[in-house]
């Protein structure tokens, strides 16, 4: 099993970098199960936002298929040590504040009042981003700057899975090998 984490402050595009790199790693290997998690699955209350139950959130990580490729996309995920210990690698979308609040303006001025909207932003999700989530970037095996065409991060991250999960192969050594090569590995 690989696992990759994906994180970044409330209205970084963290969602729709994880569902494009979804669709690639399973254009690209369909021989291998790749799941896509959301750490909102295990809110204790969606509505108020409260606190991940990050053991609940691990052990269904480590219930998939060891063949498999683990995607988990959150906001919170690099808060918890033991948590931290389920992923093979880590990534953080680095988002600018005003590109956050402009995303969580888009995703929910549909539904409520602008006003409501750009209320919440201001007094929930920026001092969260700003105490918590973004500080936490620095746990992460590799920043993502926001703006940027996603194209090669897949192919390294498409990389670093084959060459995960592919078997190893164990060398024996043989005499042959230094008649073949006219090189001694014995001096």
């Amino acid at each position: 099993m690989y696992v990759i984490a994906i994180c970044g402050a409330y209205g970084s595009p963290i969602r729709t970098f994880a569902e494009d790199l979804y669709e690639f790693v399973t254009e690209k290997e369909s021989s291998l199960s790749t799941i896509l998690i959301d750490e909102n699955e295990f809110l204790h209350d969606v509505t108020k936002r409260t606190l991940v139950d990050f053991p609940d959130l691990a052990a269904h990580i480590r219930k998939q298929d060891e063949d498999s490729i683990v995607l988990v996309v959150g906001n919170r995920l690099f808060l918890d040590e033991n948590l931290q210990k389920t992923f093979n690698i880590r990534l953080f979308i680095d988002t600018a504040n005003d590109i956050c609040l402009s995303n969580h303006i888009k995703s929910q001025s549909e539904k409520r009042e602008l006003d409501l909207v750009i209320d919440e932003y201001m007094k929930l999700l920026k001092p969260e981003n700003d105490d918590h989530v973004n500080p936490s970037g620095k746990r992460a095996d590799v920043i993502v700057p926001a703006d940027k065409d996603f194209t090669i991060i897949f192919n390294l991250l498409f990389s670093s899975i084959q060459a995960s999960l592919s078997p190893k192969e164990s060398r024996v050594y043989d005499e042959r090998d230094e008649e073949k090569s006219g090189y001694s590995f014995f001096g």
